[in-house]
């Protein structure tokens, strides 16, 4: 039996994902304002609500779950890099079609690294690094989790946490680990913190004078500089962590009231439409890394416009049609047999299991 969602959660998750689209596309943007506000939410939220849904599981069953909703996506989508790759190669599609991995040798040394920033030794995988990184902060929380504490369980998971975090700034410091393992170790603090508001229901308990508090505390630690958090680096890392964690907040508490307002007035059309998108949040993911490596379509709207329209108004058409582009292909890939499958899995299971006679 499918476990029915979360409304508020998917809601959140449509709100970061698109965040990201823009983030990404903030051409000349980088270390502005704006940049950083967006930046201290837009990946710990997932986090937070993955720790907020998490529940013990084997190794062997997460580690399966995870190939399949993480793992494959990701490869699927170097996959199709590859493919845009060869077709460059042999001249076919070259109007639209761009690459930014030149060779066969850099794209697999980047898929197997999936480090998301740019290494001197080692090519970027870029935007789906998140990917790789949420596989493996899955697989240590899960691990940690179930390390039997006779008292005191959640302070001591709390120690853990913020220990496995410390560890994974410091090594950022001095060396970028494989598999965004640096970023995955800074992830457990808000897998964990997502965790603790699940089972002390922190969101009934914060009122609305708190999350002024915590909007303002967002806002302070955004001037201090920004949290990169493919690279697990910040200007002042305690915080990065307390600004994202309260960042994370209130957009949860802005995504539940987002939730009632369109129930309220009964704007469900728009409301199905965040929720999908929530919902398919990796997949949109997926196609917007394809549009930032793969196509020429946001240069040439960039190119197109510059000049013939106000300044800023390229930019802003840019994001537009990047979060379409993104949640577009999202929906057509329902349609196409066996692709759907790589990228939504518990929709369109590539093998079904027959019922029991």
């Amino acid at each position: 039996m499918a476990k029915k969602r979360i409304d508020w959660i998917d809601i959140a998750r449509c709100i970061a994902i698109l965040s990201i689209v823009i983030g990404h596309t903030m051409a000349g943007l980088n270390g502005t304002y704006l940049y950083n506000v967006i930046y201290l939410y837009s990946l710990p939220v997932f986090f937070v609500l993955s720790g907020y849904l998490y529940h013990q599981k084997g190794y062997k069953k997460l580690l399966l779950n995870d190939v399949k909703f993480l793992l494959i996506p990701y490869l699927a989508v170097n996959l199709i890099k590859l493919i845009i790759l060869f077709s460059i190669r042999n001249h076919v599609g070259t109007g639209i079609l761009t690459i930014n991995l030149h060779t066969f040798q850099s794209l697999m040394i980047a898929t197997l690294y999936g480090y998301g920033m740019k290494l001197q030794n080692f090519p970027s995988v870029n935007a789906i690094w998140f990917l790789v990184a949420m596989f493996v902060a899955n697989q240590i929380f899960n691990a940690v989790m179930r390390i039997d504490y006779r008292s005191y369980k959640l302070f001591w998971q709390g120690i853990q946490a913020v220990v496995l975090t410390s560890v994974g700034f410091a090594i950022a410091h001095v060396y970028e680990l494989p598999f965004s393992i640096n970023s995955a170790l800074i992830a457990q603090v808000f897998l964990y913190f997502g965790y603790l508001m699940h089972q002390k229901d922190l969101l009934s308990e914060l009122k609305g004078k708190y999350y002024i508090v915590l909007a303002g505390a967002w806002l302070f630690v955004a001037s201090l500089g920004t949290f990169y958090m493919a690279s697990a680096k910040a200007p002042n890392e305690l915080m990065a962590v307390i600004g994202s964690i309260s960042a994370s907040l209130c957009i949860i508490k802005f995504s539940i009231m987002i939730n009632d307002y369109l129930q309220v007035h009964n704007l469900l059309k728009f409301k199905r439409l965040m929720l999908f998108i929530g919902a398919q949040s990796l997949t949109v993911l997926c196609f917007h890394l394809l549009d930032l490596d793969c196509f020429k379509f946001y240069s040439d709207i960039i190119f197109g416009l510059s000049g013939k329209v106000p300044h800023g108004i390229p930019v802003l058409v840019g994001m537009l049609y990047r979060m379409v582009f993104a949640v577009g292909m999202t929906w057509l890939v329902r349609y196409l047999p066996v692709i759907r499958s790589l990228f939504m899995p518990r929709r369109f299971p590539l093998l079904k299991h027959r019922a029991a006679a």
